[in-house]
């Protein structure tokens, strides 16, 4: 058989060892949930991004505005994904 199957106790055991720190553990589910937000995030602005700069000829001005907006998003999400990635690293590894 490929797959060994594991019962309950095996992992009941596992979390009971750091049962001291459940909310640490909880924020660190969090922010792997954030952690994981964030490149779908990206991917959105990255198209909004492209067709801002496919429409630049037609308008440069309004291009311009638009690209000037999504490049401080891009920057404020870089940001937020570099803190949220320290988190969860650093809560991960007190928690063992």
């Amino acid at each position: 058989m490929l797959l060994k199957k594991y019962d309950a106790t095996t992992f009941g055991r596992l979390f009971s060892y750091g049962s001291h720190r459940k909310g640490l553990f909880a924020i660190g589910i969090v922010a792997c949930m954030l952690n994981g937000v964030v490149f779908p995030i990206f991917s959105i602005f990255l198209g909004k991004m492209l067709g801002v700069l496919f429409d630049f000829k037609d308008n440069p001005e309004s291009a311009r505005k638009d690209a000037n907006l999504y490049a401080l998003i891009y920057f404020l999400i870089g940001i937020a994904a570099f803190v949220v990635n320290i988190i969860q690293q650093s809560i991960f590894t007190t928690i063992g």
